[in-house]
C-alpha cells in the first residue's frame, strides 16, 4: 500500500509541472527518433513502468456540421523484467458501437536502442466475451525494452465524461490530458487527488 501511495504522488507532481508548462499546440508528441528512458528508484523494482499516458479530446464538426469527438491516446511503457514483458507484449484496444478507431501506430525500442515498428497489416480484429478489440503484438521484447503505441477514436457527441489515470498498480511518470473545444462550448473541469487544471 505504501508503494502505491508513493507512485501516485510522483505521478501527480509530474502532471502538475507539465500542465503548467505544456505547449497546447503539441498535442500529439510522437517522436520520429525515439530514445530509451531512464527509470530511477523506487520505480526500477516494478515489472513495468508507464513513461507516458497522454490523452487528448477534441470537439469537431463534420462536413454536415454535426459535432463529434476526436480522441487521441498515446502510451509508452518500459518493461523491466519478464513479468512486464508478459503483461504488455499484446495490446487490446476496445471497439464500441458508434465509434471508429484509426491511425494506429505502434513500435518497440529494444534495450540497445533499435526501433521495431509493428506492421499495421498484422493488426487484427477479434472478439472475446462479446467485446470486440483491435489486437496487435510486439515481437522480440526483452528486459529494458519499451513499447509505444498511439491511436485515434472518432465517436458520437457526449458532453459529460471523466478520465481516470493510474488504472493499475503500474507506476506512471508522466500524464497529460488536453481538452479542446469550440469557444461557444463551456466546460467545467475538475481534477481530483491533486491533479491541477490549467485553462487557456
Amino acid at each position: 500500500m505504501k508503494k502505491n501511495s508513493v507512485v501516485l504522488i510522483f505521478l501527480l507532481i509530474n502532471f502538475v509541472l507539465h500542465a503548467q508548462d505544456y505547449d497546447y499546440s503539441l498535442t500529439k508528441s510522437w517522436d520520429e527518433k525515439p530514445s530509451l528512458h531512464t527509470v530511477e528508484k523506487p520505480f526500477d523494482s516494478s515489472s513495468a513502468v508507464g513513461i507516458l499516458d497522454e490523452r487528448r479530446i477534441e470537439y469537431l464538426n463534420d462536413k454536415d456540421n454535426n459535432m463529434f469527438i476526436d480522441e487521441y491516446n498515446h502510451f509508452i511503457v518500459k518493461l523491466m523484467n519478464d513479468d512486464g514483458i508478459e503483461s504488455y507484449n499484446k495490446v487490446y484496444i476496445p471497439m464500441y458501437e458508434n465509434s471508429e478507431i484509426s491511425n494506429i501506430r505502434a513500435r518497440s525500442i529494444s534495450a540497445d536502442g533499435r526501433v521495431i515498428p509493428v506492421d499495421t497489416n498484422k493488426i487484427k480484429e477479434i472478439e472475446e466475451d462479446n467485446q470486440k478489440y483491435k489486437l496487435f503484438v510486439f515481437d522480440g521484447l526483452e528486459k529494458g525494452s519499451e513499447i509505444e503505441y498511439a491511436y485515434s477514436v472518432k465517436r458520437n457527441l457526449s458532453l459529460f465524461g471523466s478520465e481516470t489515470f493510474q488504472r493499475t498498480t503500474m507506476p506512471y511518470l508522466h500524464a497529460r490530458f488536453t481538452l479542446i473545444t469550440p469557444s461557444y462550448l463551456k466546460f467545467d473541469v475538475k481534477g481530483y487527488n491533486g491533479f491541477n487544471v490549467s485553462k487557456d
